[in-house]
Protein backbone atom coordinates (compact mmCIF):
# COMPACT_ATOMS: atom_id res chain seq x y z
CA UNK A 1 0.00 0.00 0.00
CA UNK A 2 1.51 3.30 -1.07
CA UNK A 3 1.02 6.23 1.28
CA UNK A 4 1.54 9.91 0.48
CA UNK A 5 5.21 10.87 0.91
CA UNK A 6 6.10 11.98 4.43
CA UNK A 7 9.44 13.15 5.80
CA UNK A 8 10.39 11.20 8.92
CA UNK A 9 13.35 11.92 11.20
CA UNK A 10 15.05 8.85 12.68
CA UNK A 11 16.36 8.86 16.26
CA UNK A 12 19.89 9.18 14.83
CA UNK A 13 18.90 12.45 13.08
CA UNK A 14 18.74 11.11 9.54
CA UNK A 15 15.78 12.49 7.58
CA UNK A 16 14.11 10.20 5.07
CA UNK A 17 10.95 10.21 2.99
CA UNK A 18 8.58 7.30 3.52
CA UNK A 19 5.81 6.14 1.21
CA UNK A 20 5.15 2.85 3.03
CA UNK A 21 4.21 1.98 6.61
CA UNK A 22 7.80 1.26 7.73
CA UNK A 23 11.34 1.16 6.42
CA UNK A 24 14.90 0.78 7.69
CA UNK A 25 17.07 3.85 8.29
CA UNK A 26 20.00 3.77 5.88
CA UNK A 27 22.32 5.44 8.41
CA UNK A 28 21.75 3.53 11.69
CA UNK A 29 19.70 0.51 10.43
CA UNK A 30 16.83 1.04 12.89
CA UNK A 31 13.22 0.60 11.87
CA UNK A 32 11.40 3.86 11.09
CA UNK A 33 7.59 4.02 11.03
CA UNK A 34 5.22 6.22 9.04
CA UNK A 35 2.74 6.39 11.94
CA UNK A 36 4.01 6.53 15.53
CA UNK A 37 1.31 4.08 16.72
CA UNK A 38 2.89 1.36 14.56
CA UNK A 39 6.08 1.48 16.68
CA UNK A 40 4.06 0.54 19.76
CA UNK A 41 2.24 -2.21 17.85
CA UNK A 42 5.53 -3.77 16.74
CA UNK A 43 6.83 -3.80 20.33
CA UNK A 44 3.66 -5.53 21.56
CA UNK A 45 3.96 -8.15 18.81
CA UNK A 46 7.52 -8.92 19.93
CA UNK A 47 6.41 -9.33 23.56
CA UNK A 48 3.53 -11.56 22.44
CA UNK A 49 5.85 -13.83 20.43
CA UNK A 50 8.29 -14.16 23.36
CA UNK A 51 5.37 -15.01 25.66
CA UNK A 52 4.13 -17.73 23.28
CA UNK A 53 7.64 -19.24 23.01
CA UNK A 54 7.99 -19.34 26.80
CA UNK A 55 4.54 -20.94 27.16
CA UNK A 56 5.34 -23.63 24.57
CA UNK A 57 8.67 -24.39 26.26
CA UNK A 58 6.91 -24.64 29.64
CA UNK A 59 4.24 -26.94 28.23
CA UNK A 60 6.85 -29.22 26.63
CA UNK A 61 8.75 -29.35 29.93
CA UNK A 62 5.54 -30.28 31.76
CA UNK A 63 4.74 -33.02 29.23
CA UNK A 64 8.27 -34.43 29.49
CA UNK A 65 8.08 -34.45 33.29
CA UNK A 66 4.64 -36.10 33.47
CA UNK A 67 4.91 -38.55 30.57
CA UNK A 68 8.57 -39.59 30.57
CA UNK A 69 10.45 -38.64 33.73
CA UNK A 70 7.63 -39.48 36.17
CA UNK A 71 7.05 -43.07 35.01
CA UNK A 72 10.81 -43.69 34.80
CA UNK A 73 11.26 -42.61 38.42
CA UNK A 74 8.39 -44.87 39.49
CA UNK A 75 9.91 -47.84 37.63
CA UNK A 76 13.29 -47.13 39.19
CA UNK A 77 11.84 -47.09 42.71
CA UNK A 78 9.93 -50.36 42.06
CA UNK A 79 13.04 -52.19 40.85
CA UNK A 80 14.95 -51.57 44.09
Amino acid sequence: MTLPPKKITCTCGHVMELTQSSDWCTKCVKKVYYHTKDRHKNKLNGIYIIFIIVMVFGFLTYIFTEMIAGPLMILESLSK
